[in-house]
């Protein structure tokens, strides 16, 4: 019963997500910014570059656009 629930859960929260999905218009939106830092180089600035395609109700996020090497988690 508490699996059936889950899965339940699982489902109505992916279908409500497919839904402001669908409503963003086609097409490739990029944006930049930066993290304060990388967890381990407190002073130092991570440069953010991401490119999300949308078609239809689905997305694929691209982050292929970061040129900085991390020493973490963040690889």
């Amino acid at each position: 019963a508490i699996q059936f629930a889950i899965e339940r859960f699982w489902d109505a929260s992916e279908q409500s997500m497919r839904d402001v999905i669908a409503a963003i218009p086609d097409g490739v939106y990029r944006a930049s910014s930066f993290l304060d830092d990388d967890g381990i180089h407190r002073s130092t600035q991570v440069p953010i570059d991401i490119s999300v395609k949308v078609h239809g109700s689905t997305i694929a996020v691209d982050l292929n656009f970061n040129k900085v090497a991390c020493c973490n988690q963040f690889k």
